[in-house]
C-alpha cells in the first residue's frame, strides 16, 4: 500500500506537467491551418510547378488565314509558316512574350512581278498573356499584342512594311514541369505601306491558328 502511494506521489508532478502542456498547446480549427496563422492553401499555390514564375522558349507551326484587304489589290493569300516565342511568366496570371512570325504565300497575281516566287510576311510582336485559370495542367489564356510587319520576296529587302496588332487566346497543356504543348487562335490586323512598284497601302485582316511546343525553365 505504501509503495502504491509513493508511486502516485512521484507520478503526480509529471501528470500535472503533461496536463498544463496540453492546455497550452495550440488547437487547429482545420488540418490546413498553420500554427502561426499561415494558410497552407497559399503555400501549395506558391509551390504549384505549373504556376511558377519562369522563362520559356517555344516553336509554333502557323496557319495564316487571309480574310480581306482594303487596298486596290490583294497581295496575300492563305499561307503557312512558323513562330518563335521568347517569354517569361512574371506572375501566375501574367506572361510577356516576344514573337517572330514568318509566313509564306505565293504571289499568285504577280503584283510584285515575282512570278511564282513566294512572298514572306514577317512580324515581330510583343504579346501580353493573361491566364484565366493559372493552376493545374490545362491553362486557358487570352492574349493581346502589337508589333511591326514586313512583306518581301524571301528575307530580302522589304516591299512593304507597317504596324499591326493581334488579339485572341489559347490553351497550354503541361506535359511535364519543363514542357508544354498548346494551341492558339488570333485575329491580326496589319497595315502595310509602300507595297510593290505602285506603293500601295493595304490594311490586311487575317486569322492565325498556331500549335506549339514550349520548353520551360
Amino acid at each position: 500500500m505504501k509503495s502504491t502511494i509513493t508511486l502516485l506521489l512521484l507520478a503526480a508532478p509529471a501528470l500535472l506537467h503533461a496536463q498544463e502542456a496540453a492546455q497550452e498547446s495550440p488547437t487547429y480549427p482545420h488540418p490546413y491551418t498553420h500554427p502561426y496563422g499561415h494558410d497552407d492553401t497559399a503555400v501549395r499555390r506558391a509551390a504549384d510547378p505549373f504556376a511558377r514564375s519562369h522563362a520559356y522558349i517555344g516553336a509554333q507551326a502557323v496557319f495564316f488565314g487571309h480574310l480581306a484587304e482594303t487596298g486596290p489589290r490583294d497581295y496575300l493569300t492563305q499561307g503557312v509558316g512558323f513562330d518563335i516565342a521568347l517569354g517569361g511568366r512574371i506572375h501566375r496570371y501574367v506572361a510577356l512574350e516576344l514573337n517572330w512570325l514568318s509566313t509564306f504565300q505565293k504571289d499568285e497575281n504577280f503584283q510584285l512581278g515575282l512570278g511564282e516566287d513566294r512572298l514572306v510576311l514577317n512580324g515581330v510582336t510583343l504579346d501580353l498573356k493573361v491566364f484565366v485559370w493559372p493552376h493545374g495542367r490545362v491553362q486557358p489564356y487570352v492574349a493581346v499584342g502589337m508589333g511591326g510587319y514586313m512583306l518581301s520576296k524571301g528575307y530580302s529587302r522589304p516591299d512593304g512594311s507597317g504596324p499591326g496588332f493581334e488579339a485572341g487566346g489559347g490553351i497550354d497543356f503541361w506535359l511535364a514541369r519543363h514542357l508544354t504543348m498548346g494551341v492558339a487562335a488570333q485575329y491580326r490586323g496589319i497595315g502595310l505601306y509602300n507595297i510593290g512598284p505602285l506603293d500601295d497601302t493595304n490594311y490586311i485582316s487575317a486569322i492565325t491558328l498556331n500549335g506549339d511546343v514550349t520548353a520551360r525553365f
